[in-house]
C-alpha cells in the first residue's frame, strides 16, 4: 500500500520510499537503548498507550497528501513510533507466558508462542485479502499510469484510517491489559526465584 500510495497518491514519487526505510532501520536500532529505560519506568502497559496514541497523531498528516513535507514528517515520526510499539508489543508475548505460570503454574510459553505466530500470520493474509478487495472495488487496474479518484482516496483511507481503527482498538484492550508496573516487578521477580529454586532442584 505505501507503494501505490507513493506512485499514485504522491505523484510517482516512490525514490522517497528508500529514504524512508532508512529511517525505519535507524529507529530501529535506536529503540534499543531508548525503550529499556523508559519502559523500567512505567511499564509496559502505559508505554504502549502513550506510543500508540502518538503513532495515531502522527498518521493524521498522511491525509494531506500530496502535500509531501507533512507526509514525510508523518512517516517519519510514525516510523519510530511503529518500531518502539513493535518491541514492547512484542515483549508482552512473555509476559503472558510468565502470567500463566505466576497466577495458575502452568508453564505456557511454546503455546503462547505459537498462537502469537499463527495470528500474526493470519492477520497479514487477511489484511492483504481485505486491501485488495477494497483496491479492486473501487476500480484499481496495475495496468493505468494513473489510478481514478475514487481509487486514490481508497488507497489514502487503508493507510490513515484503518491503521488508526487498528490502534484505537488495541488501546481499549490495553484497558484490560492485567499488569502494571508493580505487578510486573512482582512476577519477575517471583519467576526468577522460581527458576533458581528449578535450577537448585536439578544440581541436587
Amino acid at each position: 500500500l505505501r507503494l501505490y500510495f507513493f506512485k499514485y497518491n504522491m505523484s510517482g514519487r516512490t525514490d522517497l520510499i528508500v529514504y524512508l526505510g532508512y529511517v525505519s532501520t535507524i529507529s530501529a536500532f535506536m529503540m534499543i537503548f531508548l525503550l529499556k529505560p523508559y519502559v523500567q519506568r512505567f511499564g509496559k502497559r502505559i508505554a504502549i498507550v502513550v506510543i500508540e496514541s502518538g503513532a495515531i497523531l502522527a498518521t493524521i498528516p498522511l491525509f494531506f497528501a500530496p502535500k509531501v513535507g507533512m507526509v514525510m514528517s508523518g512517516f517519519i515520526i510514525l516510523s519510530f513510533f511503529q518500531n518502539a510499539n513493535n518491541m514492547i508489543s512484542r515483549s508482552t508475548i512473555l509476559d503472558c507466558a510468565n502470567y500463566s505460570e505466576y497466577k495458575l503454574g502452568i508453564k505456557s510459553n511454546a503455546l503462547i508462542s505459537s498462537t502469537f505466530t499463527f495470528v500474526n500470520k493470519a492477520s497479514q493474509a487477511v489484511g492483504a485479502f481485505f486491501a485488495g478487495s477494497i483496491l479492486e472495488s473501487t476500480g484499481y487496474d496495475p495496468s493505468l499510469a494513473q489510478q481514478s479518484e475514487a481509487t486514490m482516496k481508497s488507497i489514502l483511507l487503508l493507510m490513515t484510517l484503518v491503521p488508526i481503527a487498528a490502534y484505537v482498538c488495541s488501546l481499549v484492550a490495553m484497558k484490560f491489559y492485567p499488569m502494571n508496573r508493580k505487578e510486573e516487578l512482582k512476577m519477575q521477580r517471583f519467576i526468577e526465584e522460581k527458576r533458581a529454586s528449578e535450577i537448585r532442584e536439578r544440581v541436587k
